[in-house]
């Protein structure tokens, strides 16, 4: 059963408990008025034991009650049958019409006693009263019709149906409102979702749902269903890319080793050893590239990493040693704050340090300084890299972690890279909740920043000061 089906239902099954609720209480009232003038008919049949009044007596007052002053029988009817089984004596209050039409037979199958009596209904002899009568058989023998007119029930039974009609009315006419008003702003928008997706899975893949209130679950739905949509043609998009750049970055190595092999196979190869060589650093280019798409995929999968307590200074040091030691001529800067410790896996962040230092040595000058620096600001250890080579702007800036990416001018696919260092260097960061960020401009460098979470708590280990640090680096130099 549809949404659309069940809500109907739910409206209909509503109306029906609200309309046997009104007819229950309908019930009730038209039982209580009823029962009132029974309890004031039972009451009047027991006032009638005594002796008769005389032909044609009206009753003008009602005995006294206990406050000592008294009130008029206004409605009551009182006829005595005589032998000859016509009424005879008849006392009615100043209200009553020609009395209910009740014949001696009738009555008389009706009879009760005083103290028991059951009483019917009754209508006149024109049929335009209606009565709650009932037959009573007095000590003396004779029989009695006691009624009282029944116009006061039916006034107030009337009223309080007539109200519970309107109220009916106006409760089925808000019912098909909100029901309205609910499948229009609820349901409307779930079903164009819905011809959205089908329309979308027949190929439409630009097809978006219209725009609904964002205050309403149905809008956030319509708003969260284009978000979803958006991020998975984006993701398709960008795989899409990928794994175009990587079949580029994968046929040239290729192409060069086939092309090696068929000048081998054909006996045209003048210099087997150039090409030899020429071969293995394709094929050593085509391993680089492989591990790392093969890195980049398992971090994509939350590769588990191991959790050790990792010092930032020692790893950056280490890495400004190996620098110096790669390039003895350039000018190297290093500072590294007190207790700049991290929980993480050492071999990863190791690898953040020499993915930037490496992109800082392809891309800047012989010249050029880097400088390397580890402080602790606060609940974060921040990791920096920078460089006075030629910058970027900011246009390449914004996709400088992407996949493949290379910006042109000086850092430029000549130098050999695959164009995967920094996705990796972010992918390893993410992976141990940093971030990572790049602060640069065309002719004042590039600076990188890495901050991971500080371990917490004082390790009551001591590291070397920036002074120690500096001292024995040069000494490891």
């Amino acid at each position: 059963m549809s949404l659309r089906a069940r809500l109907a239902l739910a409206v209909v099954l509503l109306a029906v408990v609200v309309a046997s609720s009104a007819l229950a209480v309908l019930t009730l009232v038209h039982n209580s008025l009823v029962n009132e003038v029974d309890g004031q008919i039972a009451s009047a049949a027991r006032a009638t034991v005594g002796p008769p009044a005389p032909k044609g007596a009206t009753l003008p007052l009602a005995p006294p009650n206990s406050n000592g002053s008294a009130s008029r029988f206004t409605q009551l009817y009182i006829a005595v049958y005589e032998r000859d089984r016509h009424v005879g004596t008849v006392l009615k209050g100043l209200d009553v019409g020609p009395g209910p039409a009740v014949s001696y037979v009738v009555a008389r199958a009706r009879r009760t006693s005083p103290a028991r009596v059951a009483p019917f209904n009754a209508v006149s002899a024109d049929g335009q009263s209606a009565y709650r009568a009932a037959a009573v058989t007095l000590p003396q023998g004779r029989l009695v019709l006691i009624a009282i007119p029944t116009r006061t029930i039916d006034s107030t039974y009337g009223q309080v149906r007539l109200g519970m009609v309107l109220v009916g009315v106006l409760l089925a006419a808000t019912l098909a409102l909100t029901w309205w008003w609910v499948v229009r702003l609820g349901l409307r928008p779930i079903k164009q979702v819905t011809a959205t997706a089908v329309a979308i899975a027949g190929g439409d893949l630009g097809r978006r749902v219209e725009t609904q209130p964002h205050r309403t679950e149905a809008g956030q739905l319509a708003q969260a269903f284009n978000v979803m949509l958006d991020e998975r043609q984006a993701a398709d998009q960008r795989l899409r890319q990928f794994v175009a750049d990587a079949s580029h970055e994968l046929r040239t190595p290729l192409a060069t080793v086939r092309g090696v092999l068929e000048l081998y196979r054909s006996g045209t190869l003048d210099d087997l050893d150039e090409a030899l060589r020429r071969a293995s650093e394709e094929t050593d280019r085509m391993a680089i590239l492989v591990r790392d798409l093969l890195l980049l995929a398992q971090l994509d999968q939350g590769v588990t990493l191991t959790h050790n307590r990792v010092d930032l200074g020692r790893v950056v040091t280490d890495s400004a040693i190996d620098l110096r030691v790669r390039q003895s001529a350039r000018r190297v800067e290093l500072k590294v704050s007190p207790n700049p410790f991290v929980t993480g896996d050492e071999a990863r962040l190791r690898q953040v340090v020499a993915n930037l230092v490496g992109n800082a040595l392809d891309h800047t000058p012989a010249d050029a300084t880097i400088s390397l620096s580890v402080e602790r600001l606060g609940n974060l250890c921040v990791l920096t890299v920078s460089d006075d080579g030629p910058g970027m702007t900011r246009e390449e800036s914004a996709h400088v972690f992407d996949r493949f990416y290379r910006v042109d001018r000086a850092r430029a696919r000549g130098h050999g890279g695959s164009g995967l260092g920094l996705s990796i260097v972010a992918s390893i960061v993410e992976a141990h909740h940093g971030t990572v960020s790049v602060d640069t401009s065309l002719g004042k460098g590039v600076t990188f920043r890495v901050a991971l979470p500080c371990e917490h708590g004082d390790s009551g280990l001591t590291t070397a000061g920036p002074a120690e640090l500096s001292t024995s680096f040069q000494e490891a130099l």
